[in-house]
């Protein structure tokens, strides 16, 4: 079966962490939607496109509490279906690195470049 995965981020650099994530299947039933601490600020211009404020994350679990789960999810999944695939797939690598996890590689498949070469 496959999965959709979005994320949220705190920024969009080397430093920047994922402070959402949500997986749903095929028929839309929700496999994951958490909020995740961060270690990192999150920036006001930041908040004021995600709506996640830095107060919304105090009773989140962190990263390495739902990373099994993620891992998990995804690695059963026949495909991961990401819109911005490089984004995400590099934002869960980085953040999986800053609390010194390995995130196992995925069958990702990228629906932004798909809707590119369609049109």
């Amino acid at each position: 079966m496959n999965v959709y995965l979005d994320t949220e981020t705190n920024g969009l650099n080397d430093e920047a962490e994922i402070i959402q994530i949500g997986v749903i299947n095929d028929n839309g039933s929700v496999l994951i939607d958490t909020l995740i601490q961060c270690q990192g600020d999150i920036p006001t211009e930041v908040s004021a496109i995600n709506g996640i404020t830095k107060n919304d994350l105090s009773c989140a679990p962190t990263f390495p509490q739902v990373f099994d789960k993620i891992c998990e999810t995804l690695k059963n999944a026949e495909v991961v279906l990401i819109y911005n695939a490089e984004f995400d797939l590099r934002l869960l690598k980085q953040t999986s690195k800053r609390y010194g996890l390995q995130m196992p590689d995925i069958n990702a498949s990228c629906v932004m470049r798909h809707a590119w070469v369609c049109s």
